[in-house]
């Protein structure tokens, strides 16, 4: 069997940041992640909105074009 030689000051310290960078960038990719998805909610929350408008205008536009062809 090989004996392991112990790291070196330099080696362990570079590895000790690589560590650190792959730590830091599956990090940002979960707070990426996490920050997509609360601006989509709140792009479907206004899409919602503009929505529920919309059919509130159709239905009194209906309602006047109703009033104006059956009163007369």
């Amino acid at each position: 069997m090989a004996d392991k030689q112990p790291m070196s000051r330099e080696a362990y310290r570079q590895q000790q940041a690589n560590d650190k960078r792959h730590h830091n960038k599956a990090d940002q990719q979960a707070h990426a992640t996490i920050k997509t998805d609360t601006i989509t909610e709140a792009k479907i929350k206004r899409l919602k909105r503009k929505l529920n408008w919309a059919i509130l205008i159709v239905i009194i536009l209906i309602v006047i074009v109703y009033i104006i062809l059956f009163k007369a």
